[in-house]
């Protein structure tokens, strides 16, 4: 019984074998015939049947004058594929062979995309060398200049930032106004201060920036600490002071959008922009004439003179700000 089934089984590998197989195509081949089919695979074929035999010549004579006008062959075809092709007619012949070249792309193609995919790991030598810029690191082999490292940019950032703080000119953001945003405005409020950061420290004349009526629970430098991640590595003030308490009043400017008097840029004057959300703008206006301090608008480009209405964001002041400054 065990020897019966071992036989059942070989068989069935046999001819499981024999279906996945695939013949190639042969361009000079001695037989005539295309497709260079082993003794085996033509028994898999016609099973002893003489009419399956005469049909399987018949084929095969039929691909041979298709290759031999020119046409286009799959380079490889299975056994099983070419059994299902004796009962069809020429015309179902060929557009199954087309069916099975698409295939066969389809194939070789998501290969390849699959192998461009894989990303070699890398080496314990080039885990430890990346972007320490040593004589290890691949870039610096097959460059004569030193890879830029973000670390090193950074801290190029940071410098220019100090620089604009020790001896450029002073803007204030006025955080006091935490308690008339919604935790969604505040949020929004937190990124704008982030972009003006960012902003600034790429300018080559940057502001000074200093954050003051910083209270010591602000939901505001909450959410901007979450965004930027390394505050307390960027050089910049925080004061939980007023600013009226660190610059004289006459040199100060509370820049708002709802004044009609356009700001005249002067570079001993400190501007104070208002840390809140656009729609509640005018609370600025309302604290800057309750503490008599100066107020100007900034002068809007064409696209936003357009709009009626229009309300600069915090972002848009500052960058503003600093095309004044540089130009």
């Amino acid at each position: 019984m065990w020897t019966r089934n071992i036989r059942m089984f070989s068989s069935f590998v046999k001819s499981h074998t024999l279906s996945d197989k695939r013949i190639k195509l042969v361009h000079n081949n001695k037989c005539g015939y295309p497709y260079a089919i082993t003794e085996d695979q033509k028994l898999f074929i016609t099973e002893g049947n003489p009419e399956t035999n005469r049909k399987l010549q018949e084929l095969l004579m039929f691909l041979y004058l298709k290759h031999e006008r020119g046409d286009t062959l799959p380079k490889s075809i299975t056994v099983l594929e070419l059994t299902d092709l004796l009962n069809l007619s020429n015309t179902e012949v060929e557009s199954k062979l087309q069916m099975y070249e698409r295939r066969r792309e389809k194939l070789f193609t998501n290969a390849n995309v699959t192998k461009n995919l894989y990303v070699r790991p890398k080496s314990r030598v080039e885990k430890r060398t990346r972007g320490t810029g040593s004589i290890h690191d691949e870039p610096v082999r097959n460059s004569m200049f030193l890879p830029i490292i973000p670390r090193s940019q950074s801290l190029f950032y940071n410098i220019n930032l100090g620089k604009g703080l020790s001896f450029g000119q002073q803007v204030v953001f006025d955080c006091s106004y935490d308690s008339y945003m919604s935790s969604a405005q505040l949020r929004e409020t937190a990124k704008y201060l982030n972009s003006c950061v960012h902003i600034n420290r790429k300018n080559r004349r940057p502001f000074g920036l200093n954050f003051c009526n910083v209270e010591r629970n602000s939901q505001v430098m909450h959410h901007f600490k979450h965004e930027n991640g390394g505050i307390e590595f960027l050089p910049i003030n925080i004061y939980e002071c007023s600013y009226l308490k660190l610059f004289h009043k006459e040199d100060i400017v509370y820049v708002s959008p709802h004044v009609s008097r356009e700001l005249e840029y002067h570079p001993d004057d400190i501007y104070v922009i208002g840390a809140l959300n656009r729609s509640e703008e005018k609370l600025a206006l309302k604290k800057a004439r309750l503490e008599g301090i100066r107020c100007a608008r900034l002068p809007l480009n064409f696209r936003q003179l357009k709009r009626r209405n229009y309300v600069p964001s915090l972002w848009e002041m500052f960058e503003r700000l600093l095309i004044e400054k540089n130009s």
